[in-house]
């Protein structure tokens, strides 16, 4: 298990002391030092002769026989080195008499010895260093002589301890390393926290300590071998915070110093600080040079075990990093555990190092080294379940077998401390009773049951108690002691032997009930100020203090253990110890900085910040490296010019050469650093006479402050090296101090700045660009020039770098280039169109977008900044890029051609004309360059056409649209070059032609009449004059792409009432001419678009099916277009196609849905009515309505506006599809075979049944009739009739066919018109003849009397052989039931046919 050793407790008394005056050391005279050593030979005789009892020459041969093997060897000097050593460690060791005075002859004797202690070991070779006898005799009689005379308060002799020790760092730490832990912790550390240690002793520490850590190796080899070992606590750790502490006036403030003393020790601290943090610059440093050295050493002798060395090297490192982070774990463990301890023990389970189980759990309290002892009575005496588990089997865990009472009582409390309520001590107490009463060798002698032994040890508590705390008066005798115990042993006592022998146990070694500290007996308490004024007070808590430092070497010394020391070995050890220093280096050098003004004191405090903002860089620690930097930067006070001095100035400089050297580190702290320069070139123009740019552009530049008539000699005395920058002179006097060249490398180097580096250099100054122009009183462009600069540096970077900084600049150039401030915006476009000329010159590799991306800031400002002349300048920039390197240009095309493009939308019309002028030079003069980018080009020309300026302007980019295509033909267009005169899709072709055709498409959407007109017209034109020039596929794109796209833009529903109002004019104007030219594309194509018929015929489709009327009618006329433009020429596939389309628009026009909805609630309601109704003889109510189908129990809702608006649109499209089904067979009647006709004839005759259904019945009509939508109830009359009118026309033609498949059509058309005639007129005579119509009904079925004057013509025109074949089933007994009919016209055909009867029948013959 991992043994940690407590921390030291140092003294936090917070009251004042008084400051010793420093005491001289009196030279002893000859007389006096003859004697000492006299004194010394005598004893050393003595222990020599009584060397075998002495406990000193026990300690000298335990296990190595020292003596033995001196005599065995010979070795007479070593013998007496060692003896001599030992000798003045023992007279070190002799106490003093209390106020014993400097001149005493013990004191003397006592400095005299350490002197020469002193020298011995400045002046040992090398056979005394390495000799494990005299390391033995170090650790053995030396280091106790320290410790113990550590405590003293006279000033000498700690002066020697101190040098001493100090020796032992540098030459003996290695075999030294627990002592040296030990002392370096209770006596220097403690010496500088302490309240009770005198100002010399403290300013003795810090030089010592300030001389230790000059040497990188000994700071790092302490931070490795104590703050990364388990054993040791952490005192590089301890170390900076102290100093931090001191060097900001912590622990100096309660001391009585005086201010100069005060200032003294804080000075040191800071020294000393500043040392540490350079010390591991240097160690960094000094080891990556090495590595770098061995590294090309290693690749010139290609060594493979210096590589391997070095791997080994950087996994100690890495070692030595993961024992720290495991000892801050167990720290944090064991700081929890002093707080809670059962929130500690479930970190210590959670971490694994013990198991969540009462077994577990008490080993770990058992075994577990630097656990609290008073946590550990607190966890044992809780009464949770758990807890009293767990003191059970701590309390097992002891063995007490063969301990008497009194020792095993001791061991059990040794091993915690007992918490301080009754409640909890009770069952600890008891738990232990029980325990030895079980086990102990005793118990059966002295005890007659486990309350004995339990009543016994209370009362040795209570008589520890009373012996031993400070402020009880009358102490316990052993015979009260007795009585106090009488009849506790089952009603008898407790043998006399065992309690005296207790008492005096007690008496003499007192039983430790609290930790080991000052606390307990409130030794601090009293007037702690008094205490601290009082140098005897003072010194007698010193050595209070010293007590545990002197107990802790004691342990070590007896211990005797041997610690391994570790020698630093890389670099990657300053990381943890940076970890570890950062913060308390940041409070230390920041406060001292902000307090001091002397110039000395701000160097030293300007070297640690660099060395720490090194180390920060070195290893990439962003957080700490931007809390420097940003402190440091605070500390400039550019920003406030009237209370800039000397330190300000050094500041400036220190930053500015912290952003010379680690360039390559600063990420985001640049910003800190820009400013600074920034704000250095604002000072430098005030010195120059000139106090801001605001003049130049545009700002209000305030006026200069008055120069003071006269400076006060504290202020002049405050600005250690300059006044404050009040005027011209102050700032040229500054300005003189402040190391320019430093500003000029920043910039210059930033070509050799890495690829991280040169990044974020260049997003913060943008950013403070930003700033500067951005500011609304004194803009300036400082560092936008710098912009350009570095732009220009750095423009031969590889491309991935270039790109990621322009992306960053061309930002930057967009923000300024829309600053409202013109006179600024101006100059951002200007210098953009600079660095374009030099980018430019520049060749871009194929397929490579670096030009775009660079002239895309020109296009972002004319997209969103608002001034005319900023536009004008962008347009004239373009154009002077585009004249200097038309050559050279790429990719930069697309963005130039963009930029035009805009000019033509420009909310000032003078920019359309302007950029105008610049497309058609380009047009005329650099076509060839542009036409690598012809779809941007097409685009741009396209804008220009549709721009809302000039019209003459819009038909001019027309025109040239028109002459694109006549390129294309001609092979002007790289991407679309025809092979043998005709453009395959294949090869790509049909993409070019589709982006040309597409800006007709967009232009025929102009509002204005004429353009869109000019669009339409131009689009089929082109159709027209090249379609023969294209295959199929490239046809199939086109149309699909082109024409069908511009068509579909009408549909759907636009957002506002404009739009929809455009929309509607669009169809009303440009749409049915479009369909039209469509058709007549196909009519002069069709030969060639013969198998793109079925998608014509399938978009016409499209058109009639939309949920809109006006396209639906437009798709009507298409369909009518196409019957009556190309019938002639479709073949028979053809009109198979077509026919099916009909047949597929006959059935979605036919409402079904919402009539057969209608006509299954109508029929639910009269089979209700019927269910329901009560027959005669039974019960009413009979019927339970819950038996009805569900449907029946639906609730019918009638048709909304939507709904009724699409029945209308449906109905509307089929009258006009009945009438188009007309004209397909009257016009076509000869092309069209007999299935063609077939299935015309069932179409209507499906619509003629629909329409008679519904109109019949007259419940569905009462459900979907809405009184608030319409006035009358809804019928299909309209549709019925025009259908049957159509329907009986084909028929009867059919019927009286006598040439074209006569037999086959006559077979259609007889049996539907024989069964038609009978129907309509028997429904005819029934409804207007007989008293069975209601009067509502008679205007509907007069609508009827056409049609039954149309089948009174068909039967009239019968041929002999059909008029004979149908007189008797079909014909007479109608015209019978006729001659009623009060219809002129009706009784008119009527007669015909009875002359036609009588004429068949020979009825005049008979006369």
């Amino acid at each position: 298990m991992i043994r940690r050793p407590p921390r030291s407790t140092l003294s936090s008394s917070s009251a004042a002391s008084d400051v010793y005056k420093r005491q001289v050391l009196c030279p002893a005279s000859p007389k006096e030092s003859q004697e000492a050593l006299s004194a010394l030979e005598d004893q050393e005789d003595v222990e020599g002769r009584e060397r075998s009892g002495s406990l000193a020459t026990k300690s000298l041969h335990t296990h190595s026989g020292v003596d033995d093997e001196i005599d065995a060897r010979g070795d007479i000097l070593m013998k007496d080195a060692i003896f001599l050593f030992r000798a003045l460690c023992k007279l070190a060791m002799k106490p003093l008499l209390e106020g014993v005075s400097i001149e005493n002859v013990s004191m003397r004797m006592k400095i005299l010895s350490l002197e020469l202690l002193d020298g011995l070991l400045r002046s040992a070779g090398p056979v005394f260093k390495s000799s494990e006898r005299c390391i033995f005799a170090i650790k053995q009689y030396l280091c106790m002589s320290l410790v113990q005379n550590s405590v003293s308060a006279v000033p000498s002799i700690f002066r020697l301890i101190i040098k001493i020790f100090d020796t032992l760092l540098h030459e003996f730490k290695q075999n030294l390393k627990a002592e040296v832990g030990i002392f370096f912790s209770s006596v220097l550390l403690r010496t500088l926290e302490t309240d009770n240690s005198s100002f010399p002793m403290k300013m003795l520490v810090l030089e010592t300590i300030s001389d230790f850590v000059k040497d990188s190796r000994n700071l790092v080899e302490l931070f490795v071998n104590y703050d990364c070992d388990l054993e040791f606590d952490d005192l590089y750790e301890a170390l900076v915070n102290v100093l931090s502490r001191i060097a900001q006036g912590v622990h100096v403030t309660n001391l009585g110093l005086q201010p100069a003393q005060e200032q003294q020790l804080m000075h040191q601290s800071l020294a000393s600080l500043v040392k540490i943090s350079t010390s591991m610059a240097q160690w960094v440093d000094n080891m990556l040079a090495s590595t770098v050295t061995e590294a090309e050493e290693d690749a010139e002798a290609e060594d493979d075990d210096a590589s391997v060395h070095s791997e080994d090297t950087q996994n100690e490192a890495q070692k030595f990093d993961k024992d720290r982070q495991n000892k801050h774990i167990i720290v944090e463990g064991l700081n929890q555990f002093s707080e809670s301890p059962s929130a500690g023990v479930k970190y210590f389970v959670g971490k694994g190092f013990c198991e969540n189980t009462p077994v577990s759990v008490a080993n770990f309290l058992h075994e577990f080294k630097g656990l609290s002892k008073n946590s550990i009575g607190q966890y044992l005496g809780r009464s949770k379940e758990f807890n009293k588990a767990v003191l059970h089997e701590f309390t097992c865990a002891f063995d007490f077998a063969h301990a008497s009472y009194i020792e095993a009582l001791r061991m059990f409390l040794n091993s915690f401390r007992l918490p301080g309520e009754a409640c909890m001590i009770d069952p600890i107490m008891e738990k232990f009773a029980e325990s030895y009463f079980k086990d102990g060798p005793e118990s059966k002698r002295f005890f007659k049951n486990a309350d004995a032994a339990y009543v016994l040890s209370y009362s040795i508590m209570m008589l520890n108690t009373d012996l031993h705390h400070p402020e009880v008066k009358e102490r316990m005798t052993e015979q009260q002691f007795k009585n106090n115990l009488r009849g506790v042993n089952d009603g008898g006592d407790l043998d006399p032997e065992l309690l005296v022998g207790i008492y005096v146990s007690i008496r003499d070694d007192e039983i430790r009930l609290k930790d080991d500290d000052l606390s307990w007996y409130n030794l601090e308490g009293g007037n702690q100020a008094n205490t601290a004024m009082d140098p005897k007070m003072r010194a007698e808590k010193w050595k209070q203090e010293s007590a545990s430092a002197i107990a802790k070497m004691n342990q070590t010394v007896k211990s005797g253990m041997v610690a391994e020391y570790h020698s630093a070995t890389h670099h990657e050890h300053i990381r943890p110890m940076f970890e570890v220093s950062r913060w308390p280096f940041l409070s230390g050098f920041s406060q001292y900085l902000e307090q001091t003004v002397e110039q000395s004191v701000c160097t030293l405090c300007l070297e640690g910040f660099k060395a720490a903002i090194h180390i920060a860089c070195i290893f990439y620690m962003g957080i700490e490296r931007d809390a420097f930097i940003t402190s440091l930067s605070k500390f400039t006070q550019l920003s406030t010019l009237r209370d800039m001095n000397g330190k300000n100035v050094l500041v400036i400089n220190t930053l500015l050469n912290i952003a010379v050297t680690e360039a390559n580190f600063l990420q985001s702290t640049w910003n800190q650093v820009l400013t600074c320069i920034s704000q250095v070139e604002r000072l430098r123009l005030i010195s120059t006479g000139v106090h801001d740019e605001s003049q130049y552009f545009g700002g209000n530049a305030p006026k200069p402050r008055a120069l003071p008539a006269h400076r006060g000699a504290d202020e002049e005395k405050s600005a250690v090296f300059l006044a404050p920058a009040d005027s011209k002179e102050d700032a040229m006097r500054i300005m003189s101090e402040i190391n320019e060249s430093y500003i000029e490398a920043i910039f210059i180097n930033s070509q050799h700045y890495n690829s991280e580096c040169i990044v974020d250099f260049v997003n913060e100054l943008c950013l403070v660009a930003l700033g500067e122009i951005h500011n609304p009183k004194e803009p300036r462009i400082f560092t936008s020039q710098k912009i350009v600069e570095v732009a220009t540096y750095n423009m031969d970077r590889i491309r991935i770098v270039w790109l990621k900084i322009w992306q960053l600049m061309s930002q930057h150039f967009f923000k300024a280039g829309c600053h409202p401030n013109s006179h600024l915006s101006m100059y951002a476009i200007d210098s953009l169109r600079q660095l374009a000329v030099k980018f430019l010159s520049k060749d871009e590799l194929e397929s490579f977008t670096f030009q775009k991306e660079f002239l895309n800031p020109f296009k972002l400002i004319l997209q969103n900044n608002t001034s005319e002349d900023a536009h004008e300048l962008v347009i004239r920039c373009v154009q002077q890029v585009m004249q200097a390197k038309s050559l050279q240009l790429k990719s930069g095309w697309e963005t130039v051609l963009q930029v035009l493009g805009l000019t033509a939308s420009d909310s000032f019309s003078s920019m359309c004309a302007l950029g105008f002028e610049v497309v058609e030079d380009l047009m005329n003069n650099s076509f060839d360059g542009v036409a690598e980018y012809f779809p941007e080009f097409v685009d741009c020309l396209t804008a220009y056409a549709g721009n809302p300026h000039n019209t003459a302007t819009a038909g001019k980019a027309i025109k040239h649209l028109r002459s694109i295509c006549d390129k294309l033909i001609e092979g002007a267009v790289p991407s679309c070059c025809p092979i043998d005169g005709q453009f395959s899709f294949a090869e790509g072709h049909a993409k070019g032609w589709c982006t040309i055709l597409s800006a007709f498409k967009t232009i025929s959407w102009d509002s204005r009449a004429a353009i869109g007109s000019q669009g339409i017209d131009s689009l089929f034109s082109l159709l027209m004059d090249h379609g023969s020039l294209w295959d199929i596929d490239t046809w199939q794109m086109v149309l699909k792409q082109v024409v069908f796209e511009m068509i579909d833009g009408a549909k759907g529903i636009r957002n506002t009432p404009e739009d929809e109002k455009k929309r509607l004019d669009w169809i009303s104007k440009s749409c049915v001419s479009a369909v039209t030219l469509l058709i007549d594309v196909y009519n002069h194509h069709l030969e060639k678009l013969q198998p793109l018929w079925e998608d014509l015929v399938m978009y016409m489709y499209g058109l009639v099916a939309q949920p809109d009327l006006e396209l639906a009618l437009v798709g009507m006329k298409m369909l009518d277009a196409m019957v009556s433009t190309l019938g002639p020429k479709l073949t028979h596939d053809m009109w198979d196609n077509l026919l099916k389309v009909v047949g597929l628009i006959f059935e979605t026009s036919t409402p079904r849905e919402f009539v057969d909805a209608a006509v299954l609630s109508a029929a639910a309601d009269q089979k209700l009515i019927d269910m329901t109704a009560t027959p005669t003889g039974s019960p009413a109510g009979n019927v339970d309505l819950e038996d009805l189908p569900a449907e029946l129990n639906s609730t019918w809702k009638p048709p909304t506006a939507v709904q009724f608006e699409a029945m209308r649109l449906m109905c509307t499209v089929q009258l006009l599809l009945i009438k188009v089904s007309g004209a397909i067979y009257e016009a076509h009647s000869k092309e069209l075979l007999s299935r063609h006709i077939l299935v015309l004839v069932e179409c209507l005759e499906g619509a003629c049944d629909f329409a008679h259904d519904f109109n019949m019945n007259r419940g569905a009509r009462t459900k979907l009739w809405n009184p608030e939508l319409i006035k009358d109830m809804p019928d299909l009359f309209q549709q019925e009739t025009s259908a049957l009118n159509v329907y009986i026309t084909i028929l009867s033609k059919l019927y009286e066919e006598t040439e074209i498949d006569r037999d086959v059509r006559r077979s259609i058309a007889e049996q539907r018109l024989l069964t038609t005639i009978d129907a309509i007129t028997q429904r005819y005579i029934q409804k207007t003849l007989k008293p069975t119509m209601l009067p509502e009904e008679m205007p509907e079925m007069m609508a009827f009397t056409p049609v039954v004057v149309q089948i009174l013509t068909t039967i009239k025109h019968f041929d002999e052989e059909q008029f004979r074949r149908h007189l008797g089933t079909h014909v007479y007994g109608i015209v019978v039931e006729l001659t009623e009919c009060g219809k002129l016209e009706v009784r008119r055909l009527v007669r015909d046919i009875l002359v036609r009867v009588g004429e068949v029948l020979d009825v005049a013959n008979i006369s």
